[in-house]
């Protein structure tokens, strides 16, 4: 870089420094292959050009194992990398797929091991999601649809899981406002087409219901109890079951950032709901929210055999939480 030192091709070189004007090349030097050596070893003119190898950066016994393949990289001025748009990165491998830290539940060897989900096996299972439809959970909700979004690049099971969501409160006012089941248990596909269509429901609600949601869809006793002055649900209160599998593990995930709440009149209290939970054979519930609610949430969570994590807008987080769901609810 220093000029302190000059360097020769067999060809282009000697052309330039000792053949006379319009000579050809090859009298003075025969071409070869071009070589990533930030010289024209071909002597065409170009330096480095066209130039590409397959690479991999990850341990070499794991590469072609599993999900993990290697990439390709091109070579500029005696270096191999990769363009990536505001200059040239040394090094960088695009392409390749590297171990991942854990083997998830999901038919495929991540860490690249030889052993696909830890030895383990997938189960029967249906999934609920009941999500708080409020305004303040614009931001988080927008995580979770992503995390499903790359969950679904990752699934590679169509018939032992089936998913239900539920979302509420929907309506701008109290009097309108309602806990809608969108779906009942349907496979992946039918349930991501499902969540692709919220945006057509508003987020304008206030008053929370998760808790009448859980209470519904784990079979509560509903006798003499109705909505209090909320629009109500949709299906009705009578119709709200859902079409659990006899053969299946039930586990049902709750994102809300607020309080438990109940419309119901009589009104379902945390204290009713872990009773029910503790008798619903082969559930486990999860609850994501703030830091700030864990103490209102994590016991529910508890009581249902599953955990309490952090509500996030980071899609990356949302997504590793739910792959942790699925290995400890899914995977056996």
């Amino acid at each position: 870089d220093d000029c302190s030192s000059t360097v020769l091709s067999d060809c282009h070189a000697l052309c330039w420094f000792f053949g006379p004007e319009g000579e050809p090349c090859e009298d003075l030097g025969t071409p070869v292959d071009e070589l990533c050596n930030a010289h024209d070893d071909d002597c065409d003119d170009d330096v480095d050009e066209d130039l590409v190898r397959g690479c991999y950066t990850g341990p070499p016994e794991t590469e072609g194992q599993g999900n993990c393949v290697g990439g390709e990289q091109q070579c500029l001025f005696g270096v191999w990398g990769q363009d990536v748009g505001d200059g040239f990165e040394p090094g960088l491998c695009p392409g390749e797929v590297l171990p991942a830290p854990k083997d998830y539940c999901n038919g495929i060897d991540e860490d690249c091991d030889g052993v696909v989900d830890a030895g383990t096996e997938m189960t029967a299972t249906d999934i609920v999601l009941v999500i708080d439809w409020s305004g303040s959970m614009d931001q988080e909700l927008n995580a979770v649809l992503g995390a499903l979004l790359a969950f679904a690049q990752a699934y590679s099971d169509d018939t032992l899981l089936r998913w239900s969501l539920l979302i509420g409160p929907v309506g701008g006012s109290m009097s309108t406002e309602h806990l809608h089941r969108v779906q009942d248990l349907a496979s992946f596909d039918v349930f991501m087409g499902t969540m692709l269509s919220l945006e057509s429901y508003p987020m304008n609600g206030m008053h929370e219901m998760l808790l009448d949601a859980l209470w519904l869809i784990l079979g509560g006793d509903m006798q003499d109890k109705s909505w209090s002055s909320i629009g109500g649900s949709t299906p009705t209160l009578e119709d709200f079951g859902l079409a659990w599998r006899d053969d299946a593990n039930k586990v049902v995930i709750v994102w809300t950032d607020e309080m438990p709440q109940s419309q119901l009149e009589p009104s379902v209290t945390p204290a009713d709901l872990s009773a029910l939970m503790s008798g619903v054979e082969e559930l486990r519930t999860y609850t994501f929210t703030p830091p700030l609610e864990q103490g209102n949430w994590e016991p529910l969570a508890t009581a249902g055999g599953g955990h309490w994590y952090e509500l996030s807008a980071s899609t990356s987080q949302m997504f590793a939480s739910l792959m942790d769901i699925l290995d400890d609810a899914v995977c056996l």
